[in-house]
């Protein structure tokens, strides 16, 4: 092998590095932090106020309980509100929001009005 190819090899590697290096830091800052911290999925914020789960994991009896009192304090100082604002406003999804509502619509603590998307929710 001549003096060229060898360093043609040589500038070979070192080019494909510098392009790798440059590649990890531009999807780093892509996703949100500085290179090289994270992996870019989650956006920093404020922490959940639940424990995580497993990706399909089933809340406890007393997660779904705490997340029904807090709909139904939100639903006293805010009546006739619908599940899109229930949801925006205690951070929660409205298929997290389903279950607690149905019991406390089960226990005749909650009354509603309309139908599909267009219900609206309030304390008794």
């Amino acid at each position: 092998m001549s003096k060229i190819d060898a360093l043609i090899q040589e500038f070979v590697v070192n080019l494909r590095r510098a392009i790798a290096e440059e590649a990890a830091a531009a999807f780093a800052i892509a996703g949100g932090g500085a290179a090289g911290v994270g992996n870019g999925r989650r956006k920093p914020g404020p922490k959940p106020s639940f424990a995580p789960r497993a990706k399909g994991g089933k809340r406890t009896a007393e997660e779904i309980a705490a997340q029904g009192d807090k709909i139904l304090s939100y639903l006293k100082k805010n009546p006739s509100s619908g599940a899109e604002a229930l949801g925006a406003a205690l951070g929660m999804s409205t298929a997290e929001i389903a279950l607690p509502m149905a019991k406390l619509i089960a226990d005749k603590s909650v009354k509603f009005t309309g139908q599909k998307r267009g219900r609206k929710y309030s304390a008794r």
